[in-house]
């Protein structure tokens, strides 16, 4: 993710962790507020609903399926590159040693 502003990517330190989750959720907050949601929800996958349905005497509740690639509308497509965005920073506060215990 190219940072649109001056700021660096706060690196993670494992001995201090929490100074580090306030700098991270700022940096991303400032980057884009939308990727705080991101953290909160975690990673979003785009749903279509399927209808009920009725089977002879059996009725098939509505459930939910992800939706094909194909099928993503503009908006799934936005979300899906606000979650990429976020993994990328967050892996980009690793460094070598870290990186390679996630």
């Amino acid at each position: 993710m190219a940072p649109k502003n001056n700021f660096k990517i706060p690196m993670f330190n494992r001995d201090h962790y929490e100074e580090w989750v306030f700098r991270m959720r700022l940096y991303l907050e400032t980057v884009n507020p939308e990727y705080l949601e991101v953290l909160d929800k975690g990673k979003f996958v785009p749903m279509v609903v399927i209808p009920a349905r009725t089977e002879g005497d059996v009725v098939i509740p509505p459930r939910f399926e992800p939706k094909k690639a194909a099928d993503f509308s503009d908006a799934d497509k936005e979300q899906i590159a606000h979650d990429t965005a976020v993994r990328q920073t967050l892996m980009e506060s690793l460094d070598h040693e870290m990186f390679n215990i996630v």
